[in-house]
């Protein structure tokens, strides 16, 4: 038997369970179930609060995970079950009462009524009158002209902050604003675009899924250009390519709705240069070693450092053909501050971007550097190479404070725990 079987036997004999459907893709004759698909219940019950703290799930198959929380206020309870295999079942428990005489007048209540007309299966239905008609799909208004210059203002008040996080090289940040802050009204968007064109009960789904069906043939083959990776040149193509086709839309819909529509010249402007910027400078990845050698001295733990310049670092290097990063690490302490050593272990990597002259432009770098716990066996900081302008031992102490990037000090940080592990059993 399997768990759709199990759950359909189970609530035949539940006397709190007055009935069960099955939602979503399960349910579906349009865009049918496909083996990614989850199986999406709604059990409507007399009391519903019995379930929050039921682990009924558990008798319908192996628990990998389970999540509960609450829907429509907090008024029904909701179980996220994932069972061995990899299916996932989300168990929704609706209210009703005996004044209900039929799923469908239930149906009709319940705040689903869009999910329940896109279709819906029955599994139980123990209501005294047989009546299982869907509600019909609501319809989604188009916005009034405040409604739709509100959300227009509303993407281009993000998308200047995600130009300037993606120029900052900040890509969390940018992957939120442009995931969220900008593609969002974007949705809304192709949404009121479709309505518009082809009437306000053409049906637009939710969530974006299947807009390569319902969304504007024009808009769909563009959408696939607004995903990025990591480089800021591909982040700032993605970017610039949504605010160009968000614009399109927005003249589109004010045209076929009779809507003003202000210029907006200068942040487009703005938009666009500062994008620009970022897209047209060429970039190179670099790939750097090194190391956080330690020896104990006569006040306790010493670090070796390097000053290049008026800066002191911990001694790395760019990577060489044929070197894995830990042969780079020995070899740049070698050669920078004139030691031999033990490799521990990678403590960490970092990654940053900055950008240097490129003949008579920038290029813009993306760096990657690693780092490795070191052990001290032999040599004199005396004889360092050319590279560097002089190498010394300080105390663990003062090394965070003494170097002037945050990702080294961080990896300082990282080094220190390690090396108290290290030193108490040696």
């Amino acid at each position: 038997m399997d768990i759709e079987s199990r759950i359909q036997a189970w609530a035949q004999s539940h006397p709190a369970l007055r009935a069960v459907i099955v939602v979503g893709s399960r349910a579906r004759t349009e865009h049918p179930a496909d083996e990614w698909s989850d199986l999406d219940l709604c059990l409507f019950a007399t009391d519903v609060q019995q379930f929050a703290n039921s682990e009924f799930y558990r008798a319908f198959g192996e628990v990998w995970l389970s999540a509960f929380e609450t829907i429509s206020q907090g008024t029904e309870p909701e179980w996220i079950v994932m069972y061995a295999g990899g299916l996932k079942v989300d168990f929704t428990f609706i209210p009703t009462d005996a004044a209900t005489l039929s799923l469908a007048e239930a149906l009709a209540r319940a705040p689903h009524t869009d999910t329940f007309a896109r279709g819906l299966r029955v599994l139980v239905d123990k209501y005294p009158r047989t009546d299982h008609t869907p509600p019909l799909t609501p319809s989604a208004p188009l916005p009034d002209e405040a409604e739709f210059l509100n959300t227009i203002n509303h993407f281009l008040m993000a998308a200047p902050r995600a130009v300037k996080f993606i120029r900052r090289g900040d890509h969390w940040r940018a992957t939120t604003i442009t995931m969220f802050h900008m593609r969002k009204p974007l949705l809304r968007l192709l949404e009121w675009h479709a309505r518009a064109l082809h009437g306000a009960d053409y049906d637009t789904w939710y969530d974006g899924r299947f807009v390569e069906d319902w969304g504007d043939p024009r808009a769909v083959v563009v959408l696939k250009d607004l995903y990025a990776d990591d480089d800021p040149a591909h982040r700032a193509k993605a970017a610039l390519t949504q605010v160009r086709l968000f614009m399109w839309l927005a003249r589109e819909i004010a045209d076929l709705l009779g809507y003003g529509l202000p210029p907006y010249t200068e942040v487009l402007q703005w938009i666009e240069t500062q994008g620009k910027h970022v897209t047209l400078l060429p970039t190179d990845t670099q790939v750097s070693a090194g190391g956080v050698v330690y020896r104990p001295g006569v006040n306790g733990i010493e670090i070796a450092m390097v000053r290049a310049g008026s800066r002191w670092q911990l001694p790395k290097g760019t990577i060489e053909d044929g070197e894995d990063t830990e042969t780079t690490a020995r070899r740049e302490v070698r050669e920078e501050a004139g030691l031999t050593t033990e490799v521990l272990g990678l403590i960490d990597r970092i990654e940053y971007w900055y950008y240097t002259s490129a003949g008579r432009g920038k290029k813009r770098i993306h760096k990657f550097v690693y780092f490795y716990l070191m052990r001290y066996v032999s040599g004199d900081t005396a004889d360092h190479d050319h590279e560097v302008d002089e190498a010394r031992w300080f105390p663990l102490e003062q090394v965070e404070a003494l170097v002037p990037f945050r990702g080294e000090a961080a990896i300082l940080a990282k080094a220190r725990a390690l090396i108290a592990a290290d030193h108490s059993t040696t």
